[in-house]
């Protein structure tokens, strides 16, 4: 059986075997449809003169700051974006080639959702022989090539990616990033001019479909590292490629696309001290997850000391992974290039927030270590120099979770968007069906699960065409405990636990490097919101509202969630006040 396996594994057909295995195991993602910002994006591809306008991840042209100004205070008074939004604050991606892959789904079957999931099962096909090839050139024609082209394409973390049409880009950038690594790595042991074209060529689309595609780089380095002798050899592997990534760098400046003011999509040249601080948390929670398990995006689900504890935790783990590897890195240089390139990979995805979704590059380096691991334990016990008790524990867990638990995950986790995404819409339905006349009535909305999800729901309502409400507040962003004090006829004061930025996904909005102490006032139109309290490094912990009308206007609604979802609420009366409790949906 063993032997049978192995021949298997180490078969010149396995590339198109683990292509085969991945899209069976992503196919059910055809029968769901558009989910979030899928539905926005048919309908700015739709109303786009395509000759002249093709990314649909950002903005055309840099827009002036006053465009910038009133553009954001106009999103923060129709609810579209929080009041704690930074008045500057940006995001905007230049991705056109993975755009046009969306024009043809929008453009050619607009109707038929399941063609469009079913170009991303293709995709990501492609993806899983790509990387076999990859595995094959650096680890010989050998089962443990096979096994990690295997373990590889039934990584649960991909299914995210694969099953969220507007994540695409993600799998894109990855498929054109691994073949430029397997083209640089054939052009350096062969010589072939070919393949060095073919290296320049997939990095240029790579980068072309997203910036996530900056992962390859760090592979680039890892074999430069590793593999090449000498400082002037090392320089000329390395011109290719450092040409490419600097000619993409100054066009992507020239076109003016840029993040500012977000905590959670960090600019490391605008915001580098802020880039430098998400090196303390960021890079642990996506290794270990990679590696072990729970997802990475849990993190986001958690508020305050429970987050820092994840964060905690995932650091000691990988170091005792770090530590059981060692002696293995230390003995091979095959296993010393795929982590240096694993790790090397961290800093564009360092940038943005913890997600699976990400892990694609991280994934060729991990799945290689774990194929190695696995061929060691196989083999009995290990060289001097491993423990065997830790090395044999790790291979066994690595084996459960990553040959066991994965490919089952895996169809689940394609799903993921869908199912958010009908629970957005429920959400909504439920909670703008409080509203009588939409066109005259505003919704004042207490709390929610967080900020993001509030305002998807409005998003979600008007890409269906349907009605909202004239004017959007949510107070809070998080179902923690929340204390709603009624000061005067025109004034409440919200003090939530943990303060508004409890919840790490609220940062998206607003970075540490750009506080809210206590005082600051926010005017939006009517409604003057002041920090009453906050922490030593400016994290809003209580803020009054005050309205030009009175609280219990016609026009205003009020409501929180409760339970299970938002309900029609009554403010305290004047000097009392009530405490909001809900549950995650």
């Amino acid at each position: 059986m063993y032997e049978r396996v192995a021949l298997f594994l180490a078969s010149p057909k396995i590339g198109r075997w683990v292509a085969v295995i991945a899209m069976l195991l992503t196919l059910v993602s055809v029968t769901t449809g558009l989910a979030t910002e899928d539905r926005v994006f048919k309908q700015h591809s739709l109303g786009m003169d395509l000759p002249r306008q093709v990314n649909l991840y950002g903005h055309d042209k840099l827009p002036a700051r006053d465009e910038i100004l009133r553009a954001n205070m106009d999103n923060k008074v129709s609810g579209f974006y929080p009041w704690i939004t930074h008045h500057e604050f940006g995001v905007s991606f230049w991705r056109p080639l993975s755009s046009w892959t969306h024009h043809l789904d929008y453009h050619a079957w607009p109707d038929h959702e399941w063609l469009m999931h079913l170009q991303s099962v293709l995709w990501y096909g492609s993806l899983a022989a790509a990387a076999a090839l990859l595995f094959r050139e650096v680890l010989g024609h050998t089962w443990v090539a096979g096994l990690a082209a295997l373990l590889y394409a039934i990584d649960d973390a991909h299914g995210h990616a694969v099953g969220w049409l507007a994540n695409r880009n993600t799998v894109l950038a990855a498929l054109f990033g691994v073949l430029a690594i397997w083209s640089h790595i054939r052009w350096r042991k062969h010589g072939s001019r070919k393949a060095l074209f073919g290296s320049i060529a997939a990095l240029s689309i790579a980068l072309g479909c997203a910036e996530f595609a900056l992962g390859a780089v760090g592979y680039l380095v890892a074999h430069n590292l590793t593999m090449e002798r000498g400082l002037r050899t090392r320089c000329g592997a390395a011109l290719p490629w450092l040409g490419v990534v600097l000619g993409w760098a100054l066009i992507y400046r020239e076109l003016g696309h840029y993040t500012f003011g977000s905590g959670l999509y960090v600019h490391p040249l605008r915001e580098p001290f802020a880039y430098a601080k998400v090196w303390l948390e960021r890079p642990q929670l996506f290794l270990f997850s990679q590696f072990a398990a729970p997802f990475s995006g849990w993190w986001l689900e958690l508020e305050g000391l429970a987050a820092q504890r994840f964060t905690q935790l995932t650091a000691a783990g990988m170091l005792a992974i770090t530590v059981i590897l060692w002696p293995m890195l230390r003995e091979q240089r095959e296993s010393r290039f795929f982590a240096l390139g694993m790790v090397g990979c961290l800093p564009p995805i360092c940038a943005t927030f913890p997600e699976d979704r990400l892990l694609f590059f991280v994934g060729i380096g991990a799945m290689a270590l774990v194929a190695q691991v696995l061929e060691r334990a196989s083999q009995g016990a290990p060289q001097p120099g491993y423990r065997r008790l830790p090395f044999q524990s790790l291979a066994a867990a690595f084996a459960v979770l990553h040959l066991g638990i994965a490919p089952v995950l895996l169809p689940f986790r394609t799903l993921k968007m869908d199912r958010y995404d009908s629970e957005l819409r429920a959400s909504g339905d439920r909670l703008y069906g409080l509203v009588d006349e939409p066109s005259r009535q505003s919704l004042m909305v207490l709390n929610s699960p967080d900020y993001y999800y509030g305002s998807m729901t409005a998003v979600m309502r008007l890409t269906r065409d349907l009605p909202i409400a004239k004017r959007l507040l949510f107070f809070c962003g998080t179902l923690a405990a929340t204390s709603i004090e009624t000061v005067d006829r025109h004034t409440i004061i919200v003090r939530p636990t943990g303060g508004f930025f409890s919840r790490a996904f609220n940062r998206i909005y607003r970075g540490e490097a750009h506080p809210l102490p206590s005082g600051t006032v926010i005017s939006l139109r009517g409604v003057d919101i002041t920090v009453l309290e906050a922490t030593a490094d400016g994290s809003p912990l209580a803020a009054s509202f005050r309205f030009a009308y009175p609280l219990n206007h016609p026009n205003l609604v009020w409501a929180a969630w409760r339970d299970a979802g938002y309900e029609r609420i009554q403010l305290p009366p004047r000097g009392e006040r009530i405490t909001l409790r809900g549950e995650r949906p």
